[in-house]
């Protein structure tokens, strides 16, 4: 009888040997595998998202230099002579890109003398004229901005 318990008992190990052994293994190597699928997808569709972040960000950035460029090379030809043309450059560059809420330019003072603004503020343009931003942080380490300087 002893021989057929310890014949039973090793049969029984070596079942479970040769049954749960190859499940376990398979487990942790298709764990580790599906992992690093997993992660590899990840890592592909971050770097995807991350890629059109940074073209949008690039188009919108460079769309809104050239606006910019635009207005100020009109501005600097002397072509408008009045305000209300003057005003009228800035109000149709606001309106013709969604990257402007408004375009002010400041005389010597820092003080807001012609402005475009979006179609939703434009009821408050005389709140806006004659604002001071002398103490805007744009202007703290220098009174006078040589290039192109972008505030927040």
């Amino acid at each position: 009888m002893k021989f057929t318990s310890s014949l039973r008992q090793s049969l029984t190990l070596h079942f479970v040997v040769v049954a749960v052994l190859p499940i376990l293994l398979l487990g942790v190597f298709g764990i580790q595998y599906f992992q690093k699928k997993h992660l590899d997808t990840i890592f592909t569709l971050i770097d995807a998202h991350s890629s059109a972040v940074s073209k949008e960000a690039t188009e919108l950035l460079y769309d809104t230099n050239v606006n910019l460029s635009l207005v100020a090379k009109t501005l600097d030809s002397g072509l408008l002579k009045s305000d209300v043309q003057i005003n009228r450059l800035l109000q149709l560059a606001v309106g013709i890109t969604s990257s402007f809420e408004s375009i002010y330019l400041l005389d010597e003072q820092h003080r807001i003398t012609h402005l475009g603004l979006s179609p939703d503020s434009s009821s408050h343009y005389e709140d806006f004229i004659g604002l001071d931003f002398s103490s805007h942080e744009i202007f703290v380490d220098q009174s006078r901005l040589s290039n192109d300087t972008w505030s927040n």
